[in-house]
């Protein structure tokens, strides 16, 4: 009985310890949220420029997009551009916008909380132990917010399918708010969509027949339109619904203003794309631990069989994959049924466009920490040995992560935006351009640095080399 009663003891003192630990990492990761201005490429070259548009910062006769942003700016679905111009016009700090990614973790880790008593701490553990999570939480892309809404409405979708009597039109309804944040943000997205809103129809049709039922169908019904509503807007705008991008209907290219991106290790040109996906998720070819470039916000590494690959730490996939086959194992219902969900994602995100960039998919791998630390939550409570398993396995594969990084994510450690205007703004550029001029610059991502508002004067910025009076050419 004393043995017991101090085990149980300990399990509590380590609760608090972990409670601590995840506390103060999500302050200083906010720490450096609110300090860092986001370097990687997207962010200055459209992600900061489009949310300054939506938030009132930089204004068309401020700051004009070059053909290529204008079309993006046009067709592609930028929820999250909109809420991170709203972060930088109520702060008046383009490093705010940073906040979108940032809340996306807590956010996750308080909804496996509440839907499925995973405790938080260990869920915001887990989830920064993946590097493309610490990697973004502090940046202006939107991968990270949008996988993170798509993660919730899958286990929203799984869990109503699971209990289809609480799938009453109110939960429908709320269970698409998700789906349409991510749908939203990210065309990559929308077949991962498309797999939540089967889930949530199976659920809908499950229910027992009668007015509910029926209620719960018509909500589900009436919300895809919203859910799809980019899609259905650039139909009617461009006839095409992922417009700019180039789509091939019946061989048939359909309107588009730029061709399917496509990047990806030389050596893997005719790998099938599932195969790459998997290479992927183990990290073939990138540099061994410890090395500080091993990873990285978008995993640039051009010519190099690391080139878009990586981010999950593959070690650590490999060990949740393990435990979750142990928990299918030993135990029914939960456990097995979200194997099945995990496996349906996969026969959905293997196969997409550059599944290999993990980014764009991070879904994959934050559904699979998600399952396991359900999987483990579903045990009795007297099951301690497992539960300590996993969190030393989220505790150890945090260290390893942070460790190779040097905490670089974790910490305010980057540059604040004046800092930045200083060290890429060519002062001779900008002092051959006149007050109420309107001057062509092309120093792509760092074009934006040069408008007017970070300087205090008023003179149009056009991103290009042509269209306008004056030319000052930035090599």
């Amino acid at each position: 009985m004393l043995a017991e009663r101090g085990v149980r003891r300990a399990a509590r003192a380590g609760r608090w310890v972990l409670r601590l630990l995840a506390l103060a990492l999500l302050v200083s990761v906010l720490r450096a949220a609110l300090h860092d201005f986001c370097q990687a490429w997207d962010s200055p070259y459209y992600h900061l420029p489009f949310a300054a548009r939506f938030g009132g910062v930089l204004g068309p006769d401020d700051y004009v997009f070059s053909p290529d942003n204008e079309a993006r700016f046009a067709g592609f679905p930028l929820l999250g551009e909109r809420i991170q111009g709203l972060l930088y016009r109520l702060s008046g700090r383009p490093e705010a916008a940073n906040l979108l990614a940032f809340a996306s973790v807590p956010a996750l880790a308080l909804y496996l909380r509440a839907r499925f008593r995973v405790p938080a701490s260990v869920a915001v553990l887990g989830l920064f132990a993946l590097p493309l999570v610490q990697t973004h939480a502090t940046s202006t892309y939107v991968d990270l917010p949008a996988n993170a809404a798509a993660a919730v409405f899958l286990l929203e979708a799984f869990a109503l399918l699971r209990a289809p009597r609480a799938a009453t039109a109110a939960r429908v309804a709320l269970a698409l708010i998700p789906a349409t944040i991510a749908a939203q943000m990210r065309f990559q997205l929308l077949p991962t969509v498309g797999l939540g809103l089967v889930l949530l129809g199976l659920a809908c049709l499950r229910r027992q027949r009668g007015g509910g039922r029926a209620r719960a169908i018509v909500a589900l019904l009436l919300g895809v339109p919203c859910v799809i509503g980019k899609l259905l807007a650039n139909v009617a705008r461009f006839g095409n619904p992922v417009y700019p991008v180039e789509l091939r209907v019946l061989g048939r290219a359909l309107p588009f203003h730029e061709t399917r991106y496509e990047s990806y290790p030389e050596d893997l040109a005719h790998t099938p794309q599932p195969v790459r996906f998997l290479y992927s998720l183990v990290e073939r070819g990138l540099p061994p631990l410890g090395a500080p470039s091993r990873w990285t916000v978008d995993q640039f590494a051009a010519g190099t069989p690391a080139h878009r690959m990586g981010g999950s730490f593959g070690p650590y996939v490999v060990a949740l994959l393990v435990a979750l086959a142990a928990l299918a194992l030993g135990r029914r219902g939960r456990p097995r049924e979200l194997v099945v969900l995990l496996l349906a994602l996969t026969a959905v995100v293997a196969a997409a466009p550059q599944s290999h960039e993990l980014r764009y998919y991070l879904v994959w791998p934050m559904l699979l920490v998600a399952s396991v630390l359900i999987g483990v939550s579903s045990l009795p409570r007297r099951a301690l040995a497992p539960r300590g398993l996993v969190t030393a396995l989220v505790g150890i594969a945090f260290a390893v992560v942070a460790g190779t990084t040097r905490g670089e994510w974790l910490v305010p450690s980057g540059s604040r935006l004046e800092e930045l205007v200083a060290k890429r703004v060519s002062p001779e550029v900008l002092g051959r351009i006149g007050e109420g001029e309107t001057v062509c610059l092309w120093k792509p991502p760092w074009t934006l640095l040069y408008a007017g508002k970070y300087h205090g004067r008023r003179y149009r910025v056009v991103e290009g080399e042509s269209g306008c009076g004056v030319v000052r050419r930035v090599e």
